[in-house]
C-alpha cells in the first residue's frame, strides 16, 4: 500500500464515524486478511485504531476476531500494540489461546 494512502487511512480511522463506514461489509475482514498476508504494520496500526471505538464497531472487530481465529490453519501472533490485544492460533484445537483483550 502507498505510504501516503495507508497514513491518511491511520488518521481516518482515528475518527469513530470513518471506522463505522470502513467496517461496513467485509471492510474489516479484508483488512485484517491483508494485513496478515502482508505482515504489514501500517495496516496493523489502522487496524489497532479501528479496535479503539466503543460501541458496535468494537463488537464488528471482536466478532471478526474470533471469526478469524477459528477460521485459521496455521500459527498466527499478532499484537495490535495499545489495544493490548494477542492472538496464538494453532492447527490443534487444545492448544488455541483465543484471545486477550485488557
Amino acid at each position: 500500500v502507498d505510504l501516503e494512502l495507508i497514513s491518511f487511512c491511520i488518521n481516518l480511522a482515528a475518527n469513530k464515524r470513518n471506522v463505522q463506514l470502513i467496517c461496513e461489509g467485509n471492510g474489516l475482514k479484508m483488512l485484517m486478511k491483508r494485513a496478515l498476508k502482508f505482515k504489514d504494520p501500517l495496516l496493523m496500526k489502522m487496524i489497532r485504531n479501528i479496535s479503539q471505538h466503543d460501541g458496535p464497531t468494537k463488537s464488528l472487530f471482536i466478532v471478526s476476531i474470533v471469526a478469524f481465529i477459528f477460521s485459521s490453519s496455521k500459527f498466527v501472533k499478532w499484537d495490535i500494540g495499545r489495544s493490548k490485544l494477542s492472538l496464538c492460533i494453532t492447527n490443534d484445537p487444545s492448544q488455541m489461546i483465543v484471545c486477550a483483550l485488557i
